[in-house]
């Protein structure tokens, strides 16, 4: 029956970690932006998963998709040392997300910690 406390800091900052995959193919100049599916194999022969996803540019009025492949640790490292993004109101209310230059809190964010007792 918690009803939370005041709403201060609603859409001033978020308390999961969210990362952007983006699929490209730079020498054709294309950008694959927006997730339609993804599938992680996991595999004995493999030193660790591979994360596959299926892509579609922004604006799809070119009709092409792509399949790109992450390892585990390239995403988890983009979580690990990755840049934080912040809210910044930008044309009559519309919110983007845009870097964050202050300081990195101690512990930083989605860090696991362990209290022994």
């Amino acid at each position: 029956r918690d009803q939370g406390g005041l709403r201060t800091l609603q859409k001033k900052w978020t308390s999961f970690l969210k990362a952007r995959l983006i699929c490209t193919i730079p020498d054709k100049n294309l950008i694959f932006n927006v997730i339609n599916d993804v599938f992680i194999l996991k595999s004995p022969t493999l030193k660790e998963p591979v994360i596959y996803g299926v892509f579609t540019p922004q604006l799809n009025n070119v009709g092409l998709s792509a399949v790109c492949a992450y390892n585990l640790s390239t995403v988890e490292e983009v979580f690990s040392k990755g840049k934080y993004m912040q809210s910044a109101t930008v044309e009559q209310s519309h919110t983007k997300w845009v870097r964050y230059n202050g300081e990195i809190p101690n512990p930083r964010p989605g860090a696991v910690s362990f209290c022994h007792l």
